[in-house]
């Protein structure tokens, strides 16, 4: 323990004591830090997960119900499914008059 309830705040007036606690407690927060942010670092490295994502070579454009849509394939090479995917896909259309 780090001696709490000790009667006396200054460990019988050893000032080093409440040093030593004090310097290794702040150790401690730092080490704590460096090891959590190196494990969220590597959770969320968005990188080697765009690797993994391939789409289809051909596109679709097909007319349902008077619209048109564009069509293609996404494919998830890791084995685990993607949570909350989101693809974007942009369209400029040049219309002649």
């Amino acid at each position: 323990t780090i001696g709490y309830g000790v009667p006396d705040p200054y460990y019988n007036n050893c000032w080093q004591g409440t040093w030593l606690l004090t310097v290794q407690a702040l150790v401690a927060y730092f080490l704590n830090a460096v090891v959590i942010g190196s494990i969220f670092v590597r959770l969320t490295r968005p990188q080697k997960r765009a690797n993994m994502v391939l789409f289809s070579h051909y596109a679709v454009i097909q007319q349902i119900n008077g619209a048109l849509y564009f069509m293609f394939q996404v494919c998830e090479m890791k084995c685990n499914d993607a949570i909350e995917a989101k693809v974007k896909c942009y369209c400029i259309r040049h219309d002649r008059n």
